[in-house]
Order: C-alpha cells, then sequence, then structure tokens
C-alpha cells in the first residue's frame, strides 16, 4: 500500500492513525534514505500517544524508550550496527513494548523478525514522501486490513 504525504503534518496524520490501531508487542521497521523522514514518523506516533518527551534519532545510543499509557514505545536506530549484533533488543520482545527500528538492514540478527509491518519511506521533494506500507505474517496482514479500511 502506497501513501503520500504533503507535508510533515500529512505524515504525523499517517503516523497517528497507525498508533491508534497499535495494541503493543507490533514491530515496525522503518526505512529509507537518511533525511527520508523515519524519525519524523516515530515522532508523530509519539505525538499520537500523547508522549511529551522530546523524541530524537538514537542512532549514538541505539535505543531510546519513551513510556506512553498504553506501552512502552521502543525506538532502535541500526545503522551503526551495520551487521553486528544487538541482543539487548530481545529483552523487548513482549507486548508491553511496540518496536520501531530504522534501518533494520543493518541488523545481523533478524530471527525474531517472524512478522512484522515494514514501511519504506521515499523521499520526493523537500517535504513530500511516499510511504509503501507491507505486512508480513497474519497479524500485520489483519492489521494492514484494519488500516487501509480506517484510510
Amino acid at each position: 500500500m502506497k501513501i503520500k504525504s504533503k507535508n510533515e503534518q500529512d505524515t504525523y496524520i499517517l503516523a497517528s492513525k497507525i498508533a491508534s490501531l497499535l495494541n503493543g508487542g507490533e514491530i515496525i521497521l522503518l526505512n529509507g534514505d537518511l533525511g527520508a523522514g523515519k524519525t519524523t514518523f516515530v515522532k508523530g506516533i509519539a505525538k499520537a500517544l500523547n508522549i511529551n518527551e522530546v523524541v530524537t534519532s538514537p542512532t549514538f545510543t541505539l535505543l531510546k524508550t519513551y513510556s506512553s499509557e498504553k506501552f512502552t514505545l521502543v525506538h532502535v536506530d541500526a545503522y551503526r550496527l551495520d551487521g553486528s549484533s544487538f541482543d539487548e533488543l530481545y529483552d523487548y520482545l513482549n507486548n508491553d513494548n511496540v518496536i520501531f527500528i530504522e534501518w533494520s538492514s543493518c541488523l545481523a540478527n533478524t530471527d525474531f523478525l517472524q512478522e512484522y509491518l515494514s514501511i519504506s519511506i521515499t523521499y520526493k521533494s523537500k517535504n513530500q514522501r511516499e510511504f509503501d506500507i507491507n505486512a508480513k505474517g497474519k497479524r500485520y496482514l489483519s492489521f494492514l486490513k484494519e488500516f487501509d479500511h480506517n484510510v
């Protein structure tokens, strides 16, 4: 499914629609070139979840967590891993968390990725982005179907 965003506000609206369907335990992979809008998308998710903390890219810390009323948002930036293992991530794989992984292709061990939602963001112009949303696994196919119904 492809969705176009004309500006940051559109990106926040898209993030809000996805956030409304999160129940905990989801894994969302975010891919796209540098500056495509991956962190901006996570900021939109956090805003929709009423997280008041400033959301920044965890490029140098690899992982940041933000608490909401429903669950903990786990924001991972795997860019610097460059194929290295990140075993600490396994500690967050439970229904109390929702995990967003930027640059997931840099993870060495992806055996936990049996099911996930994948969002590829393409930079079109200064303000415009295209989101290509795909699902792997029954849970996420249902998620995407529900999302499509609500868009």
